[in-house]
């Protein structure tokens, strides 16, 4: 790294012939721009699977990264900014007064976790390599949340959708709280393999309240979906001064009800 006084160039900012300029504690510097190695594209996935180059020069670890976990979580949450993003992410970007958007808030926090809940050194392959959707947190905040989420059973004849958790408060909860209810449904990704577009296209099958802490009902989804594939995510708001406040969520897999 180079130090300089009185450059005849005045101050540089930025990316110039090879160099990047900027202030390192107090001190004008200037670096040599050196570029990331990008061992992680789909082309080179293409050229490995057909052996054309080794795979020493390629990355599954830089794939995940982008493929199987960034793309998604900005995907569906770009899809879902007013209903979701907007009032639970955004007034947390302001209230820390981080220069990031609510969208941006959301992957920065879920990020690492859900990467690490894939072998990020191997191919993307449904059910047997795949990110865990229940490391996920949709909503976070101060007010009290659940102490159990116990059950999330979907009826794929009629779509309804009966949940239970603890509904007791000890803390700042209260009974009137509205409870809401997110439900994710896979699969991932569209077509993946040596001949897939590898493009994401995760969707939210579920996004509203159910009522109150106290008294919730029944979610509709629609009917004839697989429960397999659906993940829900409770959480719940209480409105105080004008101002609404969340709980941070809790995660479950949906399941079938019992035979009768």
């Amino acid at each position: 790294m180079a130090k300089y006084i009185g450059s005849p160039w005045g101050t540089i900012r930025g990316k110039i012939n090879g160099t990047v300029g900027s202030v390192w504690r107090g001190i004008q510097v200037a670096r040599k721009l050196t570029i990331p190695t990008q061992r992680g594209t789909l082309e080179l996935y293409q050229l490995m699977k057909e052996g054309l180059i080794s795979p020493d020069r390629f990355s599954f670890s830089q794939m995940n990264l982008r493929r199987v976990i960034l793309n998604p979580l900005q995907k569906i949450a770009n899809e879902n900014l007013t209903n979701w993003i907007y009032p639970v992410w955004a007034p947390r970007t302001k209230t820390a007064q981080m220069k990031m958007s609510g969208v941006n808030l959301w992957v920065k926090r879920n990020l690492a976790n859900f990467f690490a809940s894939m072998d990020r050194t191997l191919e993307y392959e449904v059910g047997v390599n795949e990110p865990d959707p229940l490391v996920l947190v949709v909503s976070e905040g101060p007010l009290e949340g659940t102490s159990e989420f116990t059950s999330a059973e979907y009826d794929t004849a009629t779509g309804v959708m009966n949940i239970d958790f603890d509904a007791s408060v000890f803390t700042n909860g209260l009974a009137g709280d509205i409870a809401h209810l997110i439900v994710f449904k896979r699969p991932l990704m569209d077509s993946v393999g040596q001949y897939g577009n590898w493009q994401p296209i995760w969707t939210i099958a579920f996004n509203d309240d159910i009522g109150a802490r106290g008294s919730s009902t029944p979610a509709a989804l629609a009917p004839g979906l697989d429960a397999d594939d659906l993940t829900a995510y409770l959480f719940f708001s209480q409105v105080t001064n004008g101002k609404t406040n969340w709980s941070v969520s809790q995660s479950l897999q949906v399941t079938e009800p019992p035979p009768p």
